[in-house]
């Protein structure tokens, strides 16, 4: 595939706002014409084209223990890990019970090298979650499985285990599989590889065992996914994969009281707002550079020009949001929100191109500001993942009034 790259920036905000010091995004190397994936993308290739109607997360654990100078679970003996590698993993499924599983199958999740996850937001049987782990467990885990009286399975060669297959099973054995509680989702486990596929349920693990070895679609063959993580995954650390159908049903499931004043975006200037194009995909996510942290938002749009034509809507919009800070959670009125502009959350904000060959990528970096607000730059955008607050990212928002 030829690629051509070219780069240009706004940064806009508090004019009084620092730069981004030593960040030189500009100095960042065209992708070579023969192909660019990494980490990010080479993950896509064990997702399934279908992989359910949520976001799709992913970190790279390794770069975060790098960052964050921390060590795996065997080797951290009970000490705390740094805040930024911390806030990462809490993320992760079954980043709550790290001892539990470590002790009883012997995989250190905390060594993870990468993972990407994805799932329903309620508990069913024909739930879709799926995890994929690249790294961080050893041949022992598969005989550690067996001993905890997990049931073995083959398809296509490739051996896999479960717990459990329905939910009157599931209720008999939930306790005595290191896999318990609020991660129950983590039943079926096939280590293929130096990488481990974990679904929920025993009946999409032969599906998922087809697409990681390429006998059925992947994410990768869905080019905007693909394209959009071999534009920058190298430069993140965590994050996740929104739509805008993701947005729209995410939005439509909200079930605070709406006010003028929090709807959409929470933004004053609400009829100002344009057109953001027609957008295939965006990444969310989280990077750190040179000592700096940033939060990352990427628009990925079919088309070589699309992107530097949005710039300024996105810019527009950016500008008018605050993000809201909930003081008591138990409450649904807006009397228990806190408002906070994004401005006070960004020592600056930049906005940049990426521009190929027959696509194109916007990208707003926030470089975290760790102002008195109750959150800060580094975690906003996990922040409106969390609580569904990603209106701004809707394409066009006429059809809604």
């Amino acid at each position: 595939m030829m690629v051509t790259w070219a780069y240009n920036s706004m940064t806009f905000g508090c004019s009084d706002a620092p730069s981004l010091g030593e960040r030189d995004i500009k100095s960042s190397p065209a992708p070579a014409s023969d192909g660019f994936d990494n980490w990010l993308s080479d993950g896509l290739h064990s997702v399934p084209i279908n992989y359910g109607p949520t976001y799709l997360r992913f970190a790279n654990l390794k770069a975060a223990r790098e960052v964050a100078n921390a060590a795996p679970f065997r080797d951290r003996k009970g000490s705390r890990l740094p805040w930024t590698y911390d806030y990462i993993i809490e993320r992760l499924p079954g980043s709550n019970h790290t001892t539990s599983i470590h002790n009883g199958a012997g995989l250190d999740l905390l060594g993870l090298d990468t993972i990407l996850w994805a799932g329903e937001r309620h508990f069913a049987a024909d739930g879709s979650h799926i995890t994929i782990i690249q790294g961080g467990f050893n041949n022992e885990l598969a005989e550690r499985l067996r001993q905890l009286n997990y049931k073995t399975d083959i398809h296509h060669g490739i051996a896999w285990y479960y717990a459990w297959s329905d939910l009157r099973e599931r209720n008999r054995v939930f306790r005595a599989s290191p896999f318990s509680t609020s991660i129950a989702e983590m039943n079926a486990i096939a280590p293929v590889g130096n990488r481990l596929l974990i679904r929920r349920w025993p009946a999409s693990m032969e599906h998922q065992i087809d697409v990681d070895r390429g006998a059925k679609p992947s994410l990768w063959d869905a080019m905007p996914f693909r394209e959009l993580a071999q534009a920058i995954g190298m430069e993140l650390i965590a994050g996740a994969f929104v739509t805008p159908s993701n947005v729209s049903d995410a939005s439509s499931e909200v079930e605070y009281t709406i006010s003028p004043h929090r709807y959409l975006g929470y933004a004053p200037e609400l009829k100002s707002w344009k057109s953001l194009g027609d957008y295939t995909v965006a990444i969310v996510g989280y990077s750190v550079d040179k000592g700096e942290e940033y939060s990352t938002l990427a628009l990925h749009y079919a088309d070589a020009d699309m992107a530097e034509r949005k710039a300024s809507e996105l810019e527009a919009r950016i500008n008018a949001l605050s993000v809201h800070l909930y003081s008591d959670l138990g409450s649904k009125s807006d009397e228990s929100l806190h408002f906070a502009p994004v401005g006070t959350l960004c020592k600056s904000l930049e906005a940049r191109t990426l521009t190929y060959t027959k696509f194109s990528v916007l990208v707003l970096d926030c470089a975290a500001n760790d102002g008195g607000v109750g959150l800060s730059g580094r975690n906003l955008w996990d922040h409106t993942l969390t609580y569904h607050t990603l209106d701004f990212l809707i394409p066009d928002i006429d059809h809604l009034k």
